[in-house]
């Protein structure tokens, strides 16, 4: 029962599921609760997209760095396939200002990710159904790729079920209501 764990993890999407997968990995005893399917909430709307490239440099480019890292982590240690891929990603360039901008943030984003600025022609051999007249070039980051949301967060739960947890769905948590609290006479309360 929920209420015998060291933990109680509400809602199991991807985050949820992998509080609820990393608590347990800890030694922690688990319950992780949703009141659908587990990932049918936010998670199942999320486009699961992992960009690098486009953060700037400090926390935000350390955070998709490490998620990055962490999903290859996750794709080497989950049972289940949730389609992990490093596609890498293109950020097009559609006229001379664009061109220009992209260039220099390629160049300054190359000292902190694996950034490379690519010309049009760069760009037409590896992605030969893009419109050759209208890119004129690229920013391209090999770490930017996507992962499956929903099945992430399935084999998360589905793991941290394996080694113990209490994955309890379409399951309502409530609390008590509150307690009416004493008020004085003159205090501005009825």
């Amino acid at each position: 029962m929920a209420k015998d764990r060291d933990a109680i993890v509400i809602g199991a999407g991807v985050i949820g599921s992998a509080v609820a997968y990393f608590l347990q990995e800890a030694g922690l005893s688990v319950c992780l609760i949703d009141r659908g399917a587990v990932a049918a909430g936010t998670t199942s709307a999320s486009a699961g997209h992992t960009s690098v490239q486009g953060r700037v440099p400090g926390p935000a480019l350390d955070l998709a760095l490490a998620n990055v890292r962490l999903l290859g982590e996750l794709k080497r240690a989950l049972p289940d396939d949730f389609e992990y891929v490093q596609s890498g990603g293109l950020i097009l360039a559609e006229d001379e200002t664009e061109y220009r901008l992209l260039r220099q943030f390629a160049a300054k984003q190359a000292a902190h990710a694996p950034v490379e600025f690519w010309e049009a022609e760069d760009v037409r051999r590896a992605e030969p159904h893009l419109n050759p007249r209208r890119i004129l070039g690229a920013a391209y980051c090999a770490l930017d790729g996507y992962a499956n949301p929903m099945r992430l967060a399935m084999s998360l739960a589905h793991a941290g079920r394996v080694r113990g947890a209490e994955v309890l769905t379409h399951t309502e948590v409530s609390t008590s209501p509150p307690r009416p609290r004493e008020t004085r006479q003159g205090d501005g309360h009825p």
